[in-house]
């Protein structure tokens, strides 16, 4: 909060502000109106973009705005926030502004970011953004040459986000050339070049574990010490291969009362059932429910079976079967097949080259997590005036990007 006794502050009925701030409004400063029908069949592929609750996913002939435009979603998606340079076609899933009133449009993309949207979701099923609920909405606003100072300060984080997340994509797309030439030896190491590599099944490299699920009816077995993973799990490691302690853990009792298996650390944990084909290697040891295929591994390099299982996922997919959900069969997966170096050496250091891709991919992002928390530490003291910015001030860009 900004303390009353502050020098040009004023207090207004939503808080304390800059004296030269007005309050108003969403629907004085940036009204909101739904978007238009456009079938797909109607869709052809043309210059204009079509933005739909969730950004722009289609190209079209024609617009129906004149940009810049700022663009929400009505049902569905709601809470993201588009801006869009060009003129454009907000689809009839969304809401856009239909006059920024003199106000700078940049500015009220990212006003109505820090506004978090979802926060009006009027909808009992399907979310649904309330209009009147944001057009009522009363919010502090500054004169137009302080908003464009603000959305040009919070656009040279955007650019430093946007950078990052291209290097991330590239450096995704060597890993996998990486994968594709290494776990097939198309390219070999030097020192292993005469080495043979050979066909092995999955029963061949590892005893292969089922997961299972404690009874929810019994509060005795679970809030325990032993972890119990979930696909949920796995799909929260974002990228990241390495799964630690788990939220969800099960009793001694539980484990005992249930098909669950106990896994070593360095136990590589397939998702074959949901979401077929997702991996990680667990730090600890954990047991899973039965969403999952795990192997502990014998005779083969826990790293090296995780990048090659990575490769596998397509193969799972076809192997999936079930008339209540797909899955595959504890059978099938013992029996896919490997191709393996018969060096562990050999696989020691194939696994040590995409590892240290991986680390290259988490240090990228890392430093994006640590862009977009700048960018909601600036937006939160500098939409509510809590910090002012110089108008006359050279812009300073993170990391020098601008």
């Amino acid at each position: 909060m900004i303390d009353g006794d502050r020098p040009g502050y004023k207090k207004t009925k939503i808080g304390w502000f800059p004296a030269d701030w007005e309050v108003r409004r969403i629907d004085e400063v940036a009204p909101l109106q739904r978007g238009f029908d456009l079938p797909s069949k109607l869709l052809n592929n043309g210059k204009y973009p079509v933005v739909y609750s969730n950004g722009v996913l289609n190209y079209h002939s024609d617009f129906k705005v004149k940009g810049p435009g700022v663009v929400t979603g009505r049902s569905g998606t709601i809470g993201k926030v588009t801006f869009v340079e060009s003129d454009y076609w907000p689809h009839n899933t969304s809401l856009w502004v239909t006059d920024f009133k003199g106000n700078f449009p940049k500015y009220i993309f990212y006003f109505f970011q820090h506004l978090r949207l979802e926060r009006f979701n009027a909808g009992t099923g399907v979310p649904t953004l309330n209009r009147n609920d944001v057009h009522s909405f009363k919010i502090p606003l500054p004169p137009l040459a302080e908003q464009k100072k603000i959305a040009e300060i919070l656009s040279t984080w955007d650019r430093a986000i946007e950078l990052t997340d291209k290097l991330i994509a590239a450096k995704e797309q060597r890993k996998k050339a990486l994968m594709q030439r290494l776990l097939t030896g198309k390219v070999r190491f030097r020192e292993f070049a005469g080495e043979a590599w050979c066909t092995r099944k999955i029963k061949d490299v590892g005893n292969v574990v089922s997961g299972g699920t404690p009874s929810t009816a019994n509060d005795k077995y679970w809030d325990g010490t032993i972890n119990w993973c979930t696909p949920t799990d796995i799909t929260a490691l974002k990228g990241s291969k390495y799964l630690g302690p788990t939220i969800k853990k099960i009793s001694q009792l539980g484990y005992k009362m249930s098909s669950a298996n106990l896994l070593p650390e360095n136990s590589v944990i397939v998702c074959t059932r949901a979401t077929i084909g997702d991996c990680a290697i667990n730090i600890v040891p954990m047991t899973t429910n039965q969403g999952f295929k795990s192997i502990i591994p014998k005779n083969v390099h826990p790293e090296f079976l995780y990048y090659e299982m990575l490769t596998k996922k397509p193969q799972l997919l076809r192997l999936a079967n079930g008339s209540t959900f797909s899955e595959v069969s504890k059978a099938d997966f013992e029996n896919l097949s490997l191709s393996i170096p018969q060096n562990f050496a050999e696989q020691q250091k194939i696994a040590a080259v995409l590892q240290a891709a991986d680390r290259e991919i988490e240090l990228l992002r890392q430093k994006r997590e640590a862009l977009v928390q700048q960018k909601k530490g600036l937006m939160q003291v500098l939409l509510t005036g809590k910090v002012r910015v110089n108008i006359a001030e050279t812009r300073r860009d993170p990391e020098g990007v601008g």
